[in-house]
């Protein structure tokens, strides 16, 4: 199997002190995957996995730049760039009993770099980046689901990963474009949980009650970064901080009912509480985004199915955050910065960073027509 992409862009037309860039690309991927299921007994299942995929991003970036008054000046940047890439994994299905299911798996992955992400350096200007390198991970999860009761089902998985050269964008500082970097290394881990549970399956059978949990906690093991301000230039540990931008802690919990029978068939509506903990944004953990938790009301009608055209519709409404809650509803991240003296700026400085925070949804309703074809 082969796949090519080619994509070419003109340049804008010029306009005085302007940059522009125009990137000629090509990219291509040839790759082959296997996969085998073997029932060891009857309620034993191994599956075994592998992928291999050879990439190559050959691409020439020319930079124009218009200034005032004198001639347009073109640089010339090319990049090539080829990637061999291997990814088995291997995991165990075990039916132990009609109401528990347990699964081990084991895996690898890889990302080789974007073709964007080959034409910003370090110092946040345009140039040649082709020392990236291909990110790569090797992840174990373990869990298991149960059904503790006709009424109630419950589902939880722990899992730990090991990244090696994981692509991380990373801000320049002020004026200056985001760039791409690997991190020697970092780790994921984290555990979900999820249950649904019908308390009055006789009196109330539509009535449920669901909820999900998970904990991600991503870090570097191995990472120095350096930060430099003008003539000061500093090196600094990031060894055990937080990834920025990775929420450690989500919670949706939900209360609902859907009409199973009866003239009512197919009205439902729930309410539903979602929460997102504190989060950094920097490399150092020095600014964090508070958490938030936000209410939502639903309420929809599917037309129960064999009624012609009418059962293809569905009617909803809808209104998300009901408190009209102010929050952040996303943040991009920030490079720590440096004092005359060498020193990392503190929390107050770094807040002074503007375009960086994004603003939640206020409170909107929403009434909608869907249909299926």
């Amino acid at each position: 199997m082969r796949r090519i992409i080619r994509s070419t862009r003109r340049p804008p037309a010029a306009t005085a002190s302007a940059r522009r860039r125009r990137r000629c690309s090509a990219a291509c991927a040839t790759w082959a995957r296997a996969r085998e299921e073997l029932g060891l007994t009857s309620n034993l299942q191994l599956i075994l996995g592998i992928g291999y995929e050879h990439s190559r991003i050959d691409m020439r970036q020319t930079a124009y730049t218009y200034p005032l008054g004198a001639g347009p000046t073109l640089a010339y940047i090319p990049a090539l760039r080829d990637f061999d890439n291997v990814a088995p994994e291997a995991s165990l299905v075990w039916q132990a009993d009609p109401a528990l299911k347990l699964h081990a798996r084991i895996g690898t992955a890889y990302g080789i770099p974007q073709s964007g992400q080959l034409f910003v350096t370090t110092a946040g200007v345009a140039g040649n980046n082709t020392d990236l390198k291909t990110q790569t991970n090797l992840g174990v999860d373990l869990g298991a689901e149960v059904k503790l009761a006709d009424t109630l089902t419950a589902e939880l998985t722990g899992y730990h990963e090991w990244f090696r050269n994981e692509q991380v964008s990373q801000s320049a500082g002020v004026d200056l474009l985001s760039f791409t970097t690997n991190v020697p290394r970092s780790i994921h881990r984290g555990v979900e949980v999820a249950m649904r549970w019908t308390p009055l399956p006789a009196a109330l059978p539509g009535g449920y009650v669901q909820a999900n949990y998970s904990y991600n906690d991503q870090r570097y093991t191995r990472y120095v970064e350096r930060l430099t301000s003008g003539a000061v230039s500093a090196a600094f540990d990031r060894a055990d901080k937080r990834i920025p931008g990775v929420i450690p802690n989500f919670i949706n919990a939900r209360v609902g009912y859907d009409a199973p029978h009866g003239a009512l068939a197919g009205l439902g509506g729930f309410a539903e509480v979602t929460y997102r903990s504190r989060y950094f944004i920097d490399n150092a953990n020095l600014l964090s985004i508070p958490a938030y938790t936000l209410l939502n009301l639903n309420l929809h009608y599917d037309p129960p199915a064999g009624e012609g055209w009418w059962s293809r519709l569905s009617f909803y409404a809808s209104v998300q955050n009901l408190t009209d809650k102010t929050y952040i509803g996303s943040a991009s991240i920030i490079s720590d910065s440096l004092d005359a003296a060498g020193r990392q700026n503190p929390a107050r400085v770094l807040m002074n960073t503007t375009g960086a925070l994004y603003a939640g949804q206020p409170r909107t309703v929403y009434v909608g027509l869907k249909g299926r074809f």
